[in-house]
């Protein structure tokens, strides 16, 4: 399926240009801008449009008795979240659900773990992300 996104560029009242800007969205190709001065002049502004890509962050790190994660979900969608003690078992679920596009922050109680190292993994789909923790 192709996407077309269309918008038409303010300029001010004492000029008459009108630009518009196309962005095309395929599923072969990728994104593409085009920016089109109301003649036949078109300028190519890029052939890829910069998406943002899921990702996490887990602070502060070493934690001591609580941790924040900030993930950045790109679409709705199904995620699960986990605490792995050093073996790679699971030690404590902290998210199991649909996430919303965009930034969400989660406030994790560390209480009850003992020190040492941890890695705090995220499932998104049919991928696994994984960062090391530090708990003091």
């Amino acid at each position: 399926m192709d996407w077309v996104v269309k918008g038409e560029r303010t300029v001010p009242e004492n000029q008459t240009e009108t630009a518009y800007l196309t962005v095309y969205v395929n599923s072969s190709g990728g994104p593409q801008y085009t920016m089109d001065h109301g003649n036949e002049n078109k300028e190519k502004l890029a052939t890829h449009l910069a998406v943002k890509p899921f990702g996490f962050e887990i602070y502060p790190n070493p934690a001591q008795e609580k941790m924040s994660i900030q993930v950045y979900q790109p679409g709705n969608g199904f995620l699960s979240i986990s605490i792995l003690d050093g073996n790679g078992r699971k030690t404590r679920t902290i998210f199991s659900g649909i996430m919303q596009k965009g930034n969400n922050r989660l406030e994790v109680s560390l209480q009850g773990l003992p020190v040492g190292v941890y890695h705090c993994q995220v499932q998104a789909g049919n991928k696994i992300y994984t960062q090391k923790l530090m708990l003091q």
